[in-house]
């Protein structure tokens, strides 16, 4: 080409299509304020769009509440006006991030939260159920959870709903009461709008002293349904008798978990109740024996158990929300459990023509111990048992050869079972410990009129377990009184000396001591002090067992 370069022009157009592309700003989407809100027309109304780029404007609401979850990010508007009276489904599960949904009514600058969602049936996705007037206007505001992450493909649906909002209320007692453990249990009754489960949340606390409760849900209707529920996880102390501070939730168990607002209250921490068997006949036609409760001092008797059958030897559990009992059936006694409340049972053992009573309660309230006797050549053999509450295989703890081991009772600290024991050889009956670690068994006390027949029976631990109580035959007569002795077995001495029956002693969550009396129920310090007569022997026949 000669030797001449030649200049190659290319149109300023080309060399433009050549140049790398500069991508353009996203924008947020158009329903990212208030005043551009959705319109919600046509139902089922389904809306899909990236909110990857969704801002929060300075005068949105910030969310509050359980129902909520927390603060949000991110957000986009819907503006809804209700055709009809009804019930609306309001839905994000389908979307890709967690959300958050709330539903107002007013102004911007004036809105009044309605509803709020951030949660459903195990997603963090905002779903809610809103009861819409005709004609009113929602603004709706979707969020991201600033607990994920801020944004991206939502698909938010609102259509009617065949199901309808779940109202829960509930009323808390003045009076609370103190576990066995040392812990309070609370009482009240909730109502919900229809029939679902309800729950409570809420935490109590004394001086140091605190605690929180979970207990597990519990069916709920148009009518109250009373309720006790159990502190657990204790930092500190027992708690004492006196005022308690607590803060108390309910919420419906249904897929929504529809919460009441906070309450937060002063309580009086009262004495446990105590349970007991007594006949519901006449001293003429005594009938069968059922079990009941009562407050400590005496008054507010509830029925827990009625049937045709005796129910006797009744223990309540260490949270006071439960209590196991032995019912007489087939030829012997198996073991139940009822709610503090009475209503439904649960049968713990079954066994035909076996003696299986005496129950009592592992600190942690999972299992049971209990007596099971049989008939032998040789007479009568009782042996120590326990069972696992929920269901599980009997394990014998006892096997003593022509001696028996009876009405058993674990210590606070669940390392040893205090016991009554006969040893037949040397005639002697006692109260005896067995150590759950080692089985080693030794005396805690000795009756020494026991070659006559005279017995130390029922044993109950102190709530610090440094002490047992027992109930002691002595005299000419022979009289019975409550003695009590030390861990260790020194220390014996005497409690009450009423000359008169006082057998069965209880160990209260106070440190008093309850025990049988000929006039019933009386209640006693345990330094022997303070001795009153709780309950009146009523249509002639006496209570049986008591257990605080």
């Amino acid at each position: 080409m000669s030797g001449r370069i030649r200049r190659l022009v290319v149109p300023a157009v080309l060399m433009a299509g050549l140049a790398p592309a500069v991508p353009a700003a996203a924008a947020p989407p158009a329903s990212d304020d208030f005043d551009t809100a959705t319109i919600v027309a046509d139902l089922p109304f389904v809306d899909r769009l990236d909110t990857s780029e969704a801002t929060v404007a300075a005068d949105d609401p910030a969310v509050t509440g359980r129902d909520c979850l927390g603060g949000i990010t991110s957000t986009v508007w819907y503006r809804f006006i209700a055709p009809r009276s009804r019930t609306y489904v309001l839905d994000t599960i389908p979307s890709t991030y967690d959300t958050v949904v709330a539903v107002y009514t007013g102004q911007r600058g004036a809105l009044e939260l309605a509803e709020c969602s951030g949660y459903f049936d195990g997603h963090l996705r905002g779903h809610l159920l809103l009861a819409a007037e005709a004609g009113a206007t929602y603004h709706v505001m979707v969020g991201a959870s600033e607990l994920g992450a801020p944004g991206g493909r939502l698909v938010f649906a609102l259509e009617r709903s065949t199901v309808e909002p779940l109202d829960v209320t509930f009323e808390l007692e003045a009076r609370a009461h103190l576990a066995p453990n040392g812990e309070v249990v609370l009482a009240g009754s909730v109502t919900c709008s229809r029939d679902a489960e309800v729950g409570l949340d809420g935490a109590v606390g004394q001086g140091v002293t605190s605690s929180f409760f979970f207990p597990q849900p519990f069916a709920c209707g148009p009518e109250p349904t009373p309720f006790r529920a159990a502190t657990r996880e204790r930092s500190g102390e027992r708690f004492a008798l006196g005022p308690v501070d607590a803060l108390v939730i309910a919420y419906g168990y249904d897929r929504y978990d529809r919460y009441t607002p906070e309450v937060e209250t002063a309580l009086e921490v009262i004495p446990g109740r105590i349970v007991f068997a007594r006949s519901t006949g006449t001293f003429d036609d005594p009938a069968a024996t059922e079990i009941f409760s009562m407050e400590a001092d005496g008054s507010d008797v509830v029925r827990l158990t009625g049937n045709a059958v005796e129910d006797a030897f009744p223990a309540i559990s260490p949270d006071g929300t439960r209590v196991a009992f032995a019912r007489l059936r087939d030829g012997g006694y198996d073991l139940l459990v009822v709610d503090a409340l009475g209503g439904s049972r649960r049968r713990v053992t079954r066994t035909p023509r076996v003696g299986e009573a005496l129950p009592a309660w592992s600190p942690d309230g999972g299992a049971l111990a209990y007596t099971v006797t049989l008939e032998t050549r040789s007479g009568f053999q009782s042996d120590l048992f326990w069972v696992p509450v929920g269901g599980g295989s009997p394990v014998r703890l006892t096997h003593t050869r022509r001696a028996s081991e009876f009405a058993p009772e674990w210590s606070p600290d669940g390392r040893l079972i205090a016991f009554t024991k006969w040893d037949p050889v040397r005639e002697r009956y006692g109260i005896a410990a067995l150590d759950l670690a080692t089985g080693g068994v030794c005396w805690l006390a000795i009756n020494p009129l026991s070659t006559g027949g005279y017995t130390d029976a029922n044993p109950t631990w102190s709530p610090d377990g440094q002490w047992v109580a027992f109930a002691r035959e002595h005299g000419a007569d022979p009289f019975v009184d409550v003695f009590k002795v030390r861990r260790d077995g020194t220390g014996l001495v005497p409690v009450t000396r009423l000359s008169e029956l006082s057998e069965n002693p209880t160990w209260g969550p106070d440190g008093r001591i309850a025990f049988q009396h000929e006039e019933g129920v009386a209640i006693v310090a345990a330094d022997g002090s303070g001795l009153a007569h709780v309950t009146p022997t009523l249509t002639g026949l006496p209570f049986h067992w008591p257990d605080w």
